[in-house]
């Protein structure tokens, strides 16, 4: 691709940089890649490293082959390489344990409330009816954890093309890191720390990366399912939103505040940005029971 010989398979585009992503599996991949590979064919200017596990993956079979645990991604990297990680991770794949600070061309950022797969939405409304996902036994998790995977392929490429690093995102606070939940939850059950979500700091569910299970008449079927993966959602009653935001005035604010700073960051861009806060202005929180917003605006 960058000297392409016969077959042009840009059409005369002019590569400028590459970058390597890899989601999940892919990510576990490229963990190793980063480490053994990257060293000696230097064929990528970047990578994002999107909801990795704890250790890479091996070269090959047998005891040889197997990875140290807990792989940190090389000190020595010479390439921006920006680790995206959900708390989803953290609870059913213990990424949390290969958690490493910030280097000259290595930053982490944590999503919290957000899943390893989800099924996205920018608002839980009142009375929302949530998807149960492939299957599953609770409704799965509906943070919009693409949205800051939009921004951080963005904020890779501005590194790699004009050396201006993303910063560091705030952390996602942990208890015991052996424990099948490690993370410290708020009064709503909603983690603490990490990437602030409208839906962690104007909340209308609880929203979490905890397993959930296959419903009860899939779970004979035979049929691989990933529901461990999905994330669990728990909409507030119509009470507990009432009491929360008295008005519908009351929680726009909240939401576009916490809009406003996502974007400010860098862990948003402004489609999305744009988007949620259309969804937040059209949606039933703080309304009365007629439809009609409890203040005018």
């Amino acid at each position: 691709m960058r000297h392409p010989q016969g077959v042009d398979p840009l059409g005369g585009l002019k590569v400028r940089k590459i970058l390597a992503t890899g989601r999940s599996q892919s990510a576990f991949r490229l963990v190793t890649y980063i480490n053994a590979v990257h060293p000696l064919a230097h064929a990528y200017d970047g990578f994002l490293v999107h909801s990795r596990g704890a250790n890479g993956s091996a070269l090959y079979d047998g005891a040889e082959g197997v990875v140290p645990k807990n792989t940190h991604i090389r000190s020595d990297i010479d390439v921006p390489v920006l680790c995206l990680q959900t708390e989803g991770g953290m609870i059913t794949l213990k990424s949390h344990l290969a958690r490493q600070g910030q280097g000259s061309h290595f930053r982490q950022w944590e999503i919290a409330g957000a899943a390893h797969a989800e099924y996205p939405r920018w608002v839980v409304d009142v009375g929302a009816n949530v998807e149960l996902g492939p299957g599953c036994k609770e409704p799965v998790n509906t943070a919009p954890h693409h949205a800051v995977v939009k921004a951080a392929l963005h904020a890779l490429a501005q590194w790699a093309m004009n050396g201006v690093a993303p910063r560091q995102s705030p952390l996602i606070e942990l208890g015991d890191p052996a424990a099948a939940d490690p993370i410290i939850r708020d009064k709503f059950g909603n983690a603490r720390g990490g990437i602030r979500l409208p839906e962690m700091e104007a909340p209308t569910a609880t929203l979490t990366g905890r397993s959930n299970s296959v419903a009860a008449a899939r779970s004979g079927s035979g049929a691989m399912n990933f529901c461990f993966l999905f994330g669990l959602t728990i909409p507030f009653d119509k009470a507990a939103l009432d009491q929360l935001y008295p008005t519908h005035d009351s929680y726009v604010k909240s939401f576009n505040r916490a809009t406003e700073s996502l974007v400010r960051e860098g862990y948003w861009l402004k489609p999305e940005a744009d988007e949620a806060r259309k969804a937040a202005e059209q949606s039933h929180i703080g309304q009365s029971a007629g439809g009609s917003p409890s203040s005018s605006r």
